[in-house]
């Protein structure tokens, strides 16, 4: 338990202590304004989404509780709490007002509990409803005009069989909303012919200069399948691209082919 819920099942607990039938006119305003406190306590409490409504409701909600809690310690319950209090008694407590109070503080741990519970539940059907919700958003769109050639391009005939390269890249999709325009990740049917048995860096990458500096473009496989293309700058210079239109065309790559003698 947190340190304000155990607070409120004390303050609770503690004027359940009070035997109404004891109080004067006095002593009962005290007990009126001690109720009103906890109610509002109690709803703070219990209600933690209370912090995240607009001021103005969230005073009005609190006040309403505290007239409540007002409302209900001027008397017009304590025929209730009598009848408890003589029910406890005729069992043989000698101490009724004890009983009263446990029962109040279990009531209250009883209700934080299933305001966890419910929280938690509720959180759980939130992620469920945004994970339904995502799964059904278009994650992957149609390969952009300058991606598909420089796949193309990094993919040349003599390499590699043509009809499998054109095959998954007739089929490739791209992730949709890149966060950066230095990378570009594919998705390609799983039931679709490997270009090889795992995973590896394709041997053909391409160079191209861009305000100065080299730029590499590296086609990444994942288990046989196109799997990201990726740039990089020499010197670690940064790798700013705005959108796939300002990428290389294939007439600006040169084409570097890995070989035990490389041939560029």
């Amino acid at each position: 338990m947190t340190f304000s819920e155990i607070a409120t099942t004390a303050a609770v607990s503690a004027f359940s202590l009070v035997d109404p039938r004891d109080l004067d006119d006095e002593t009962r305003r005290y007990y009126q304004a001690g109720s009103a406190l906890t109610s509002v306590l109690a709803l703070s409490t219990s209600n933690p989404t209370l912090r995240s409504t607009p001021a103005l409701l969230r005073w009005g909600i609190k006040a309403g509780a505290d007239a409540v809690g007002w409302w209900a310690a001027d008397g017009r319950f304590d025929h209730w709490d009598t009848a408890v209090h003589e029910w406890i008694e005729s069992k043989g407590s000698e101490h009724p007002r004890w009983w009263i109070a446990a029962g109040a503080a279990a009531t209250m741990v009883g209700t934080f509990a299933l305001d966890r519970a419910l929280s938690r539940w509720e959180s759980r059907a939130a992620w469920e409803r945004e994970l339904e919700e995502t799964e059904e958003e278009d994650l992957f769109e149609p390969l952009h005009p300058r991606v598909r050639e420089v796949l193309e391009l990094l993919a040349p005939e003599e390499l590699i069989q043509s009809e499998d390269v054109q095959e998954q890249i007739n089929s490739a999709t791209q992730l949709a909303f890149e966060p950066t325009y230095d990378s570009v990740v594919f998705h390609v049917p799983e039931e679709s012919t490997r270009l090889v048995p795992f995973q590896q860096t394709w041997c053909v990458a391409g160079v191209f200069q861009r305000n100065g500096v080299e730029h590499e473009i590296r086609l990444m496989i994942n288990d046989g399948l196109l799997g990201e293309l990726v740039i990089y700058a020499d010197d670690d210079a940064e790798v700013a691209f705005s959108s796939l239109n300002e990428w290389p065309a294939p007439s600006e790559i040169t084409l570097m082919i890995e070989s035990p003698t490389p041939v560029s």
